[in-house]
């Protein structure tokens, strides 16, 4: 059986993982390829919110989320992934045991970050409200050899993003 892809776009929060990533999805759907669409904050939900932002709570969910990836690929599925999850050790198991591993890597300037923050996250912690936030008070583990490298500075709609995520096939 062929094995299907595994698109693993990470980054910090606000870098637009959700939203190039269901674009991706979406793109790939509509191609006709038997897809599956993974979100880290859905499946946080799906695990009944068991874990907490903590760092190694977050490093288990990556490994977690990791697993689930190569279970689906593993049967023919390609697997879109939008997860914070920057952690090296992550990184290197997919890419040991992910057979068809993408990595893209969002970034985008702070301004950008603090801008968009749907979530209210940076609001909240700035507001002393949480903690444990990925790029303020917990350093990520930016990849360090990733397929791709995208600036998401709002300049590129989702669908321009799409396309130069594709050109890794």
């Amino acid at each position: 059986m062929k094995k299907g892809v595994v698109w693993w776009i990470t980054g910090i929060s606000g870098t637009g993982k959700t939203t190039v990533g269901f674009a991706l999805y979406k793109k790939l759907q509509a191609s006709g390829k038997n897809v599956v669409y993974l979100d880290g904050d859905k499946l946080r939900k799906v695990f009944g919110n068991l874990h907490s932002h903590t760092i190694n709570d977050r490093r288990i969910l990556a490994k977690t989320y990791s697993r689930i990836c190569k279970m689906l690929s593993d049967q023919g599925l390609d697997v879109v992934c939008a997860t914070i999850s920057l952690f090296h050790d992550c990184h290197n198991w997919n890419r040991r045991f992910i057979k068809n591993y993408k990595e893209i890597y969002l970034t985008a300037p702070k301004k950008v970050l603090f801008g968009r923050d749907l979530k209210k996250i940076y609001k909240k912690y700035h507001a002393g409200k949480i903690k444990d936030v990925v790029g303020v008070d917990i350093k990520p583990e930016i990849p360090l050899n990733p397929d791709m490298v995208i600036k998401n500075d709002g300049k590129k709609l989702p669908d321009e993003i799409v396309r130069q995520v594709l050109k890794l096939k």
